[in-house]
């Protein structure tokens, strides 16, 4: 009996570094309801998830099924907020996106108010 513990401790071991070195892999679903910008690319209105890693400057991927449809700089803050994807635009262009626990900002802009969606 003690030498399997001591194997599964050892293996244990052996793999927590790994798991400090992967970056937290982020997704959110979010609904345009018009068609927008977003670094560049149209994007039409639906359902689409925003995929990031990490906190910090990040590249951020707009999603829909297994499409990436967009890729865009951005910075994600620790920033929470009672509007969960809310969208901050200028004209038609995604500026950010304030989910409950975090908020994205594309090509440093400001979401610190949100103009809804």
């Amino acid at each position: 009996m003690k030498p399997k513990l001591i194997s599964v401790l050892s293996l244990m071991l052996l793999l927590a570094p790994l798991s400090l070195f992967a970056a937290s892999k982020n997704s959110q679903s979010v609904t345009f309801s018009r068609t927008i910008t977003v670094g560049g690319t149209t994007i039409p209105a639906g359902d689409y998830k925003v995929q990031w890693d990490g906190t910090g400057n990040v590249t951020a991927n707009i999603v829909r099924g297994k499409k990436v449809l967009a890729t865009v700089p951005a910075t994600v803050t620790g920033t929470k907020s009672n509007y969960d994807g809310a969208l901050h635009f200028d004209g038609d262009t995604l500026q950010g996106i304030l989910f409950k626990n975090a908020t994205l900002e594309f090509n440093g802009s400001s979401a610190a108010s949100a103009s809804g969606h």
